[in-house]
């Protein structure tokens, strides 16, 4: 039967000639099995056993709670009287992820059907009455931590030093303008026909019906005020400058104006810029041929000969202008306003002890956000800034949102708000939120921002004093190392009214004095550009042989010798300089010639540091930019926005002595 069946023909398989099943099918099966070859392993026999290691037990993972869907069908009776249901309420059918069930009250009904299971009917009826049940705490806490993370919250830090250290003494004893108005006259003529003199007095602050009031004390009655000056929300601090004090030399000013706004034709000076101009040229529209000029009162003008008592009052009433509680008068009628507009101004202060070989001792700084609106109503403001506690969680319209330069976000440290800011909603969502003053710049909020600890400066200096016997060699180099900016060029930032001050000794202060017309004047800087020597400048440099050399150069701006700071000031409009680049030097230089009557004073009295100020056009410091302005309103206002940078540090100077010159010569009457 085996041979029969091995005799059998094999059935048909029409694919099998195509496709054989395996290598038997081959017609060359003969050739393989003469060509097959077998490799097999060599078998070896071990002397010892190999021991086998303990196979290492790992623990299982901990086992994740998953939340799931509770279907309320799937219990029974024993298990709906049980308490202990994680994350669940029978009744409601409310899980740990769900807001509500609908099919809860259906199952009270159903037990009350003898375990038979839930009625038809009953299984669809909700109670409307009864409240849903509140969300587990645990859930709470999830989704707040989760929250959290997206936000990614800034870590405690140790408190912040006062920006301004603190005035400890009783007032502040300044000099006021006399007569307090001015008369009506051109500025030319008023320089010799005005009849006003200076006064010298004790101002006091102090809060008189809700309002911080200037009181000033005359120097023979130091108890009773002769004047008090209540502060409002429109008044408003100028810039410390310098004006002429007499024919000796200056003061250090401000004043308190009261500030009001008219719309009339005009750009405001803060908006001058090229691409305003080619704006209103290319597309000229109605609205943006009138402006809110402002319009200012001087309410009184203070003076003194020391920078930091006029600066300090200056700050003194800023704070205290800030605690002002006001809003707008619901009673009030409306200003109409052809032209609607929000401005926001972020300004940036900074503060820094530098070494003589550029290595940051100390730096503080803050930012300060001011506010103007020129709206009808009494519109809600909502105002975004970078703030990273907001990351992620910005809804906003598409019209309020503000054009940035970068999307960067930072960390807010001891915010400070003005009183119309409502403190509720911050607390909640970090959104700025408040009733706008009607047509009024006031100062919406300060904080604080870390600082890097090796941070590059944006303006670098080198000053070396050179003193040897009688000659006297003063060099400073300036450098701009980078421009704080994001990639392309459009986008630098400049340094702009730059003021370094280099201190000099009293003794040889007649160098930089010489007589004019009506008063003393100071002796400014030649400039020279060292390595120029093209054209016309061959000419000059050979007539310059004939005349006696300047004791000050400078390759840009201009320098002189002022006694009111008992310092040259160097002062140079910008920089890098138009068509410049980054890391070009400036050298400013001074060569005395010292007499045999003039003195040299000891070298621990020499000044160790000088001074510099400048600002940026943009909040280079902290980074801070508006991100949106949204106005509760039927149309849409004008939006402006400003960035501006404030930096001040000290220096170190560098000091090469040689040997002390010979002592002064005396004069038989000596």
């Amino acid at each position: 039967p085996a041979e029969a069946a091995e005799a059998k023909p094999k059935s048909f398989n029409p694919l099998g000639t195509i496709y054989p099943q395996d290598d038997s099918d081959s017609s060359d099966e003969e050739e393989e099995d003469r060509l097959k070859v077998r490799i097999r392993t060599k078998t070896t026999v071990l002397e010892k056993p190999l021991e086998s290691a303990p196979v290492p037990v790992l623990s299982a993972p901990p086992k994740i709670e998953l939340q799931g869907r509770f279907n309320p069908f799937d219990i029974d009776e024993s298990q709906a009287k049980s308490p202990q249901l994680k994350g669940r309420e029978v009744g409601t059918g409310e899980t740990a992820g769900d807001e509500g069930n609908v099919w809860g009250d259906a199952g009270d009904g159903a037990q009350a059907a003898d375990g038979e299971g839930f009625g038809d009917d009953l299984a669809f009826e909700v109670n409307w009455e009864r409240p849903n049940a509140p969300t587990p705490m645990a859930v709470t806490d999830v989704a707040m931590e989760a929250r959290k993370r997206l936000r990614s919250p800034t870590p405690p830090m140790a408190p912040f030093e006062p920006f301004h250290p603190r005035y400890e003494e009783d007032g502040w004893r300044v000099m006021v303008r006399m007569p307090e108005k001015k008369k009506k006259m051109s500025k030319q003529i008023s320089k010799f026909t005005s009849d006003r003199w200076w006064k010298e007095i004790h101002v006091r602050i102090a809060w008189e019906q809700d309002r911080p009031t200037l009181r000033l004390f005359n120097q023979e009655d130091p108890s009773t005020p002769y004047r008090t000056v209540r502060l409002e929300p429109h008044h408003q601090l100028s810039r410390d400058k310098l004006q002429q004090y007499d024919k000796y030399g200056k003061l250090h000013i401000f004043k308190v104006n009261m500030l009001t706004y008219k719309e009339i034709v005009g750009v405001r000076t803060e908006k001058w810029s090229l691409k305003t101009i080619q704006t209103m040229i290319s597309k000229p529209k109605t609205a943006d041929v009138f402006d809110h000029m402002p319009v200012r009162t001087e309410i009184v003008k203070f003076g003194s000969m020391d920078q930091y008592t006029i600066r300090s009052l200056m700050w003194a009433i800023e704070d205290e202008m800030m605690k002002i509680s006001v809003g707008r008068d619901r009673n009030k009628a409306p200003t109409d306003y052809s032209k609607e507009e929000c401005c926001g101004y972020v300004q940036d202060e900074f503060e820094a002890l530098v070494d003589k070989e550029g290595h940051t001792l100390h730096q503080k700084s803050r930012t300060r956000v001011f506010f103007m609106a020129f709206v009808a109503g009494m519109p809600f403001v909502e105002l975004g800034l970078n703030d990273k506690w907001r990351y992620g969680n910005e809804v906003v319209k598409r019209q309020d949102i503000i054009p940035i330069m970068h999307d960067d976000w930072i960390e807010m440290y001891e915010p400070e708000f003005h009183a119309v800011v409502d403190m509720q909603r911050y607390e909640q969502s970090h959104m700025i939120c408040f009733y706008p003053l009607d047509a009024c710049r006031f100062e919406l909020m300060r904080f604080r921002v870390p600082l890097k600890a090796n941070q590059e400066l944006p303006v670098q200096l080198k000053c070396v004093f050179n003193i040897n016997k009688d000659r006297v060699d003063i060099r400073c180099d300036v450098v701009v190392p980078g421009f704080f900016s994001s990639h392309t060029r459009c986008h630098e930032v400049p340094a702009e009214d730059i003021e370094i001050r280099i201190p000099l000794p009293e003794d040889w202060v007649y160098f930089f004095r010489q007589e004019g017309k009506f008063k003393y004047n100071s002796v400014h800087s030649t400039l020279r550009r060292p390595g120029r020597i093209k054209g016309i400048e061959r000419i000059t440099q050979m007539a310059q042989g004939f005349f006696p050399p300047s004791i000050m150069e400078a390759d840009t701006g201009v320098a002189k010798y002022e006694h009111l700071y008992r310092a040259i000031v160097w002062r140079i409009g910008r920089l890098p300089e138009k068509h410049h680049g980054a890391y070009k030097s400036h050298l400013f230089t001074c060569k005395l010639q010292l007499g045999p009557h003039d003195t040299v004073p000891a070298w621990e009295t020499l000044n160790d540091s000088l001074h510099v100020e400048f600002t940026m056009p943009g909040s280079t410091v902290s980074g801070c930019t508006i991100r949106s302005i949204g106005v509760e309103h039927t149309e849409t206002p004008g939006k402006f926005v400003k960035y501006i940078a404030k930096y001040s540090y000290n220096w170190g100077i560098q000091y090469v002595l040689g040997e002390r010159k010979d002592a002064a010569l005396k004069s038989i009457l000596d």
